[in-house]
């Protein structure tokens, strides 16, 4: 008997959702990875089932399910498309079928080799793709976050500023009004001790002449 292996890589990323707007209503992912993979299992049926030069059309119908739900979109496709080549390439059915099992096989798992590489490659990189695009949302909501939180903390620092540079000024006035008060005190006082002089002298001076005057009394005769 002939055996054939057929060995297909599924990797753990999680499944994308994605929403596809058509007519105004949404279609959710469930729904598109539904229809994706009953889509290629038609597909798969009608090219291996029938004598009809259709298994090229898998390829792009595989890919499409690789970018439009990833890794492992991919993984059910080309399980779903790998079953059903096998089963009817045994039968002696699809463009596989008919002559020799063993070259057939052979044939057909270069086949199913090529078209699985290629839809996980692909899908790989369009999965690798939307990380890269989500990292760098994420990197740029972050930065505008950081941009935002500067920018809040630059006008509270201004507005602080601006209020130290006020209280400054109020103080700067104040300073200046007291410095103007002082200096009118001390010429008060000045005047006050000059006044204070110029009464003390004329004091003096009186009291000489009020002394002279009355020892020139005294020096009168009686009779005058």
């Amino acid at each position: 008997g002939t055996t054939c292996t057929f060995t297909v890589t599924a990797t753990g990323s999680p499944t994308l959702a994605y929403q596809w707007k058509k007519n105004g209503s949404n279609i959710s992912g469930a729904t598109t990875s539904a229809l994706l993979l009953v889509g290629v299992t038609a597909l798969s049926w009608v090219s291996f089932t029938r004598l009809l030069p259709l298994a090229f059309l898998l390829a792009p119908t595989l890919i499409g399910a690789a970018l439009a739900l990833g890794q492992r979109g991919a993984t059910v496709g080309n399980i779903i498309v790998a079953g059903m080549a096998i089963w009817a390439t045994m039968r002696g059915l699809g463009p596989f079928g008919g002559g020799d099992p063993s070259s057939a096989l052979l044939l057909l798992q270069v086949f199913l080799a090529v078209v699985s590489l290629t839809t996980l490659v692909l899908a790989a990189a369009a999965t690798e793709g939307r990380q890269s695009r989500a990292a760098l949302k994420q990197a740029r909501d972050e930065l505008e976050a950081r941009v935002a939180e500067r920018t809040a903390s630059l006008s509270q620092a201004n507005e602080q500023l601006a209020h130290g540079l006020a209280e400054r000024l109020r103080a700067e006035e104040e300073r200046r009004h007291l410095e103007s008060q002082v200096l009118h005190a001390q010429k008060l006082e000045s005047l006050g001790l000059l006044a204070g002089g110029i009464a003390h002298d004329f004091n003096n001076i009186l009291t000489a002449i009020l002394g002279n005057a009355e020892l020139a009394l005294a020096d009168l005769p009686p009779d005058a």
